[in-house]
This record gives C-alpha cells, sequence and structure tokens, in this order.
C-alpha cells in the first residue's frame, strides 16, 4: 500500500509541475531560443544514492523536459550501478526534477564481516564470518532540486525512497558458523532499499 500511496504522489507531482511547465511556455515569446548544454557528468554521494555512496555519473538531455542519467558507484552492497529518467520542470535541467528508475547492487560473492554475533554450545560468542552478498535491483522515485553555478555547472540535492525487487535473501552465510537472527538483520540493514538522500555536482558540455 506504501508502494502504491507513493508511486500515486510522484505522478500527482509530474502532472501539476508539467501544467505548470506549459503555462509558463505559453506565457513567454514565441521566438525565444533555448541553447541548453548537451551533456552534463558529474559525482554525487549519500544514502541508497542510485549511484552508490560515492560514485559517477553522466546525463543527456533527450528534450527540453527528460534526460536520461547513467552512473556506478561504490556502496555497502558492493559495486552500484543506476538509471534514473528524470523530468525537468525548466528547460535545459533546471530547478526541480523528478526522477524513476532501476538500480543494480552487485553485491559480494564473499566478504568477511568481523564482531558477528554466533551461536556456540555455551551460548553466543563474537566472530568473523564470512557471507555472500547477493546481487540486489531495486526501483527508485527521487525529487531533485537543482542550483545553477556558472553557465553550464550546478549543484544539486535529492530526496527519494528506494524499493527492493529481489526476491532471493539478500545473503548466505559461507563459513562455518551459526549466525544469530539479530546479527543477519543487522547485516542486511546494509543492503540497498529505504529513504534516499544525496548531494551532487555536474559539469556540463558547452553546446556548440
Amino acid at each position: 500500500m506504501k508502494k502504491i500511496l507513493t508511486f500515486v504522489f510522484v505522478i500527482s507531482a509530474l502532472m501539476v509541475n508539467a501544467q505548470g511547465f506549459e503555462a509558463a511556455k505559453k506565457s513567454s515569446p514565441q521566438n525565444t531560443v533555448i541553447v541548453c548544454s548537451p551533456l552534463y557528468f558529474g559525482a554525487s554521494m549519500g544514502i541508497n544514492n542510485p549511484y552508490g555512496i560515492l560514485g559517477i555519473n553522466f546525463e543527456v538531455p533527450v528534450s527540453q523536459q527528460f534526460t536520461i542519467a547513467p552512473g556506478v558507484g561504490l556502496s555497502t552492497w558492493g559495486t552500484k550501478f543506476g538509471g534514473i529518467l528524470k523530468f525537468y520542470t525548466k528547460p535545459c535541467s533546471t530547478g526541480w526534477a523528478y526522477g524513476l528508475g532501476l538500480t543494480y547492487s552487485k553485491g559480494s560473492d564473499k566478504i568477511e564481516l568481523p564482531n558477528i554475533e554466533t551461536k556456540v554450545m555455551n551460548g553466543v560468542s563474537h566472530s568473523t564470518v564470512t557471507f555472500k552478498l547477493k546481487p540486489q535491483v531495486n526501483l527508485a522515485f527521487n525529487a531533485y532540486k537543482y542550483w545553477k553555478i556558472k553557465t553550464y555547472s550546478r549543484l544539486y540535492v535529492h530526496a527519494g525512497l528506494s524499493f527492493t525487487m529481489s526476491q532471493n535473501d539478500k545473503l548466505s552465510v559461507l563459513s562455518n558458523h551459526l549466525v544469530t537472527s539479530s546479527s543477519l538483520d543487522a547485516v542486511k540493514t546494509m543492503s540497498p532499499g529505504g529513504l534516499s538522500l544525496g548531494l551532487g555536482f555536474q559539469m556540463g558540455v558547452k553546446p556548440k
């Protein structure tokens, strides 16, 4: 139900801003020519950021209102790849924007994590445990706010939600340990999903 309400909220916001964009176009001179950057590239960081804790990305406008933004970075769940389709409320990819896309977190075939609570004959112990982190696919909804810096550079922040699309168990224990359920849950909190917050900077290529 929460996913449905979030989806409805995002679509409603897009429709409201689209109407505002059309109204602004009608009130502007018809002979105004807007020259936009054909390509942006930059870096971003954040929590559940589409491109990881720290990543790089580039963005290609396909119209005055829409762009495609792929990228890659490092995350708590291995290398993370993201692809976002963005809708902008102002021309030249400025102002507010709304994004919908997918992320793929590669996971890890073998990772050792220290101080994991395990079951032993006399109670519990804390050991270094080897895990396999399974790949995760997530659906991402984000709202962005952009500020222009000079002519073609810009700074932005985003907030949104990330929903898991994967049906696997997220991880498995490779070493000979019986890990407590609380520790398994703690490790799973490293997996992608939930509230998404980020900060980024992009430089635009000067149009010819």
